[in-house]
């Protein structure tokens, strides 16, 4: 993470101020009311802003060649975690939580999945997934208030909890996730940190210990690192 700071320092430091400044006080006048962040708009905006662009989902300060490098890893990731799960796409039920530019959806796609449901908390791109991936189901669906319809073998939740702002909403949301997971269903969760600390208006680090206080009962496995943290399966013991 210092690395990729340090780079985008050095190849653009203007917008990394910029960007900084929105963060830390454009961004807090605009999306948050009450104390309250509205994630609904602000990720309707920045997908209206970038379309499928990983740059949308992803980091605004890299290129999109360099976002869809990272994603990759990503990927990997997942694959990792699901081999140590013994998890068999090909017949798994999946519930992609935060589905947003549908990145995941193609490469799940290409490992052989053919169950799947994307859920966002804003449908801007569903027009644009729904043509790209005819077989698939795609859900407006905020997870820390509501249940998708289903049951899932492999729930996913890779770049969702870090934008989950508060104890109860996260409480909430993985409430939900329980809900909808199959008798022997798992689901893979990240990036998580050391220590829960908040980042900007929009973005917090979650830990391990909050993790496991929310899925009693549920065995996880190690932790992998992915990208600056680390990512786990949680299965139903």
């Amino acid at each position: 993470m210092v690395h990729i700071l340090i780079t985008k320092m050095f190849r653009d430091p203007v917008g990394v101020l910029r960007r900084f400044f929105w963060k830390t006080v454009i961004g807090p006048l605009r999306y948050v009311k009450s104390g309250y962040y509205d994630a609904e708009r602000y990720w309707q905006d920045r997908y209206r802003k970038y379309g499928t662009s990983l740059r949308g989902a992803g980091d605004e300060g890299l290129s999109e060649e360099e976002n869809v490098a990272s994603k990759k890893d990503d990927a990997q990731v997942l694959l990792q975690l699901c081999r140590q799960e013994s998890i068999n796409l090909s017949q798994a039920r999946v519930l992609d939580v935060g589905c947003g530019t549908g990145f995941f959806a193609g490469f799940l796609r290409d490992q052989g999945v053919k169950h799947y449901v994307g859920a966002d908390i804003t449908d801007v791109l569903f027009p644009q997934l729904r043509a790209t991936y005819p077989t698939f189901t795609f859900r407006k669906a905020d997870i820390t208030t509501d249940t998708v319809p289903g049951e899932f073998d492999l729930v996913l939740m890779l770049y969702v909890i870090i934008h989950i702002m508060d104890e109860e909403r996260l409480s909430q949301a993985l409430a939900h996730v329980r809900q909808v997971l199959s008798e022997h269903g798992c689901v893979l969760i990240g990036p998580l940190q050391k220590v829960s600390e908040r980042r900007f208006f929009y973005l917090r680090s979650w830990s391990l210990e909050d993790i496991q206080q929310r899925f009693p009962g549920f065995h996880m496995g190690p932790p992998v690192p992915f990208r600056e943290g680390f990512a786990v399966a949680v299965r139903k013991a």
